[in-house]
């Protein structure tokens, strides 16, 4: 079989980027950034912004009632 330079070079990228990839995680296992996952997932949400309770509204409600006024 003849491969051509462009296959060679896309099987090399495809290697270095799975290789790559493996040592990130090798990496972030030995320094303990998975161990705690849940916990660190629920950084974000304090007593103004629950669990589970959404308060972010992408479009508000008195925008809607104008929009039936002008139709």
């Amino acid at each position: 079989m003849d491969f051509g330079s462009g296959t060679v070079s896309i099987f090399s990228i495809s290697v270095l980027m799975v290789i790559t990839a493996l040592i990130i995680l090798v990496f972030t296992i030995k320094k303990g950034f998975i161990k705690n996952l849940k916990q660190d997932a629920m950084i974000p949400f304090e007593k103004d912004e629950p669990v589970g309770e959404p308060t972010d509204q992408l479009f508000r409600d008195d925008a809607d009632e104008s929009d039936k006024e002008k139709a």
